[in-house]
């Protein structure tokens, strides 16, 4: 979830910590700043890496495929 936090200056700032993504913004209107949040926590949400056979490959595996002919 967004957090937002009232800066001395009368700005707004906004942090979002979600699946191991980090962001911070800074806007004028406390508005602004709840529709960059809820956008990029809705943006998160969806491209949210699913699990797949990269977590299991060995470090031998990965280079061959990024070094073909390497062997």
């Amino acid at each position: 979830m967004a957090t937002l936090t009232k800066l001395g200056s009368g700005n707004w700032g906004v942090q979002i910590r979600q699946k191991g993504r980090y962001a911070t913004r800074t806007f004028r209107k406390k508005e602004d700043a709840e529709t960059w949040g809820a956008a990029l926590e809705r943006e998160i949400n969806l491209t949210a890496r699913a699990p797949s056979d990269w977590d299991e490959r060995t470090l031998e595996e990965l280079i061959d495929l990024y070094l073909p002919g390497h062997v």
